[in-house]
């Protein structure tokens, strides 16, 4: 095995990179979907930065946040996205919010102690079956309102207001949890 110091320093910088991609990951495709509204998209815009930020990972100074760099590069491909797909791209201004909440979300992960990702997934599974499914329909499958409605067999107006319930007992249910409150109860349905 060649130990020679260009070789042991290329794999270190594969392993720095690689830790701090699989560290960002979720956040970055999360910021992605938030931009261009299309799950594929997303997951392509996300790939092509990360490409980009290893070919540039020589230029990177360790004293920034990676993260704040993986956003400028996915803002960078998600503006060629929307060239590509002939679409209009975001605002600046937009851009702005986008980073501020993503600064918003990133401090809240860090001073919760515990993973966003994971309150989310605990809350999910607590919701009674009518408002998980859809919350699924919609926002992990991508379906329209009347798309996700039809599926469930269900009329538009009921799908809006499971809904609108789901997204309620979400709020509950991590507002209890963001607070470090003690172990949360099942959510029950009310309606």
């Amino acid at each position: 095995m060649d130990t020679s110091p260009e070789i042991i320093t290329v794999e270190t910088r594969r392993q720095r990179f690689s830790g701090l991609m699989r560290e960002h990951h979720r956040d970055i495709l999360t910021f992605a979907g938030a931009i261009v509204r299309n799950r594929e998209g997303a997951q392509d815009i996300v790939q092509d930065a990360f490409v980009a930020a290893w070919r540039n990972f020589d230029q990177f100074d360790e004293d920034r946040d990676f993260g704040a760099w993986m956003r400028g590069i996915t803002r960078n491909k998600c503006k060629d996205w929307f060239r590509k797909m002939k679409r209009v791209p975001l605002a600046d201004t937009d851009f702005v919010e986008l980073e501020i909440d993503m600064d918003a979300w990133q401090n809240f992960r860090t001073d919760s102690g515990s993973d966003v990702f994971e309150m989310v997934d605990g809350c999910l599974r607590k919701l009674p079956g009518k408002f998980r499914e859809a919350v699924q329909e919609f926002y992990f499958e991508d379906r329209t309102g009347d798309e996700a409605a039809s599926g469930l067999n269900i009329s538009p107006a009921n799908f809006r207001k499971r809904l609108e319930r789901a997204r309620s007992l979400l709020h509950e249910c991590l507002s209890q949890k963001s607070e470090l409150a003690p172990a949360a109860q099942p959510i029950e349905s009310h309606v």
